[in-house]
C-alpha cells in the first residue's frame, strides 16, 4: 500500500476512506475492492507513471502495488512516498508464458525451487534492495475482515 510520507493506514476503516488508484487492466484493482472496499470507486490510470504522478500530486490517496514494486517506488521517490501497510495473504510469483506453451511445468518447477532456496529473496535483495527482501517483516499488515 503506497501513500504519501506522512499518511498513516492503521486500519482497514483508514483505508476504506482513501481514494485508491490503480492501472487499468492489472489484477490488483480485484484486491483492492474485495479486501479493502473502499467508499469511492477506485480511479484507473492508464499507466503507472500516471498513476504515481496523481498520488504525489493529491488527486488520490493510495495505491496497491507487488511488495518490491512499492518498496523501490517509495525509496526511489525521493522521501515523497511511503509503504503505509502490506495487505493479508502471500504474494505469488508469476511468470508469463506463450498459451499452450510446454514449458509450464519446467517454470512452475523452477520458480518453487527458487523460493524454496531464498533465490527469490537473494535477488530481491540485490537488484530492488534488501528493504524489499524483508519487507514483509518490517511493513505492517493491515488487518481485513473480508
Amino acid at each position: 500500500m503506497l501513500v504519501r510520507s506522512g499518511i498513516s493506514v492503521p486500519d482497514l476503516a483508514t483505508a476504506q476512506d482513501l481514494r485508491w488508484g490503480a492501472v487499468q487492466g492489472t489484477t490488483l484493482v480485484g484486491i483492492i475492492k474485495k479486501l479493502i472496499g473502499p467508499d469511492d470507486p477506485v480511479v484507473i490510470y492508464s499507466d503507472s507513471n500516471t498513476m504515481l504522478a496523481a498520488l504525489e500530486s493529491r488527486q488520490i490517496g493510495a495505491v496497491l502495488l507487488d511488495m518490491p514494486a512499492a518498496v523501490a517506488t517509495a525509496s526511489r521517490s525521493g522521501g515523497r512516498l511511503s509503504v503505509a501497510a502490506q495487505l493479508p495473504g502471500p504474494e505469488t510469483i508469476a511468470a508469463g508464458l506463450p498459451k499452450g506453451s510446454g514449458n509450464r511445468q519446467a517454470v512452475d518447477s523452477a520458480l518453487r525451487a527458487f523460493t524454496a532456496d531464498d533465490t527469490i529473496d537473494r535477488l530481491l535483495s540485490v537488484w530492488v534492495g534488501k528493504a524489499a527482501a524483508d519487507a514483509g517483516n518490517s511493513i505492517p499488515l493491515l488487518r481485513t475482515t473480508r
